[in-house]
């Protein structure tokens, strides 16, 4: 069973906005604490009579995809933990979660009026605990909030690692024949111009015509309903690189030729919202060794400034 709320990849095929990003499980990434709380008060969070009631509306509001429950259950300064701004991300944590809680729920004590919600057969704890006050049981957002984020960093810092991995393989799976013009080369986009081979996917005209990522976007599944090409995956978003600088193996060199992307090739992998979906910024080339370096809240602006793959002393190497 998969594990709710944050994720690890099993990744054969995983790529930017058209890939399969298979989840399998929760051994998540050690990441950062996220550098600003979200939530500031407990006041706007929902109280109930029974601490059961307060699961079982959980659950109910994950199952309806429901935003305005969710809001009403974590209270509306936690829009943030609710919402990440990937929907599809979001449907997809839901729905692992009742599925785990549809196999099992457990509440158990963590302190004076304190229960630790358990799910599913693999025992996952929730990581927002219920206490009870004056008012009533509730979902202890300002204390849940931290462990949130940080399941959901490392969790997708692994999607993007994989994905970056994935981007290997199907690059040199795209060039090991002639494709767009009859020309053997790298790809320099995720997804093909209509009715061209110019990228690492497109859809397949019939058998035969399958794209590198092909095997990807037919097992996408839910999760790739209104993506769009351009869009972040997982919480991050991925750019192709066009050239390397000096501390890349063979040194500073264009990849493109005439046009054509033969010299090699790169991706950087950058968090849409810095602290929330992600802490570190990724890069890897032709060789598939993955490395990190945190960036910083100015991220996009320096991920926007990078035209060059070149993994200098300031980036770490991701380990297998």
């Amino acid at each position: 069973m998969t594990k709710p709320w944050c994720h690890a990849v099993n990744a054969r095929f995983a790529i930017a906005s058209v890939a399969l990003l298979v989840l399998s499980g929760c051994a998540g990434r050690a990441a950062k604490p996220a550098p600003a709380r979200v939530v500031r008060s407990a006041e706007t969070e929902k109280r109930f009579p029974d601490p059961r009631v307060a699961v079982d509306a959980l659950v109910a509001a994950c199952r309806a995809d429901d935003e305005a429950a969710l809001l009403a259950i974590f209270g509306d300064e936690a829009r943030s933990l609710v919402k990440t701004g990937d929907a599809g991300a979001d449907r997809e944590r839901c729905k692992r979660f009742v599925d785990a809680a549809e196999q099992m729920t457990r509440l158990d004590p963590k302190g004076p009026d304190t229960l630790q919600l358990v799910v599913g057969f693999d025992d996952w704890p929730f990581p927002i605990p219920l206490v009870k006050d004056a008012r009533g049981w509730r979902f202890d957002t300002v204390e849940g909030e931290q462990e949130m984020l940080r399941r959901r960093v490392g969790a997708d810092e692994l999607e993007a690692i994989a994905v970056c991995r994935s981007y290997v393989r199907a690059q040199e799976v795209y060039a090991s024949r002639p494709r767009d013009g009859g020309v053997q080369a790298y790809a320099q986009r995720i997804v093909s111009n209509p009715g061209r081979r110019d990228g690492l996917y497109w859809p397949a005209a019939g058998k035969g015509d399958e794209s590198p990522l092909g095997p990807a976007v037919a097992a996408a599944g839910d999760y790739a309903k209104g993506k769009r090409p351009a869009g972040s995956w997982w919480g991050y978003y991925f750019r192709i690189l066009t050239a390397q600088g000096p501390a890349a193996p063979g040194g500073a060199q264009s990849y493109l030729r005439d046009g054509r992307m033969t010299g090699g090739f790169a991706l950087v992998a950058y968090p849409v919202a810095y602290g929330s979906t992600g802490i570190m910024t990724f890069l890897v080339g032709r060789d598939g060794r993955v490395y990190e370096r945190d960036l910083g809240e100015k991220t996009d602006e320096a991920v926007e400034e990078m035209k060059k793959y070149d993994p200098d002393g300031s980036w770490k190497l991701v380990s297998e």
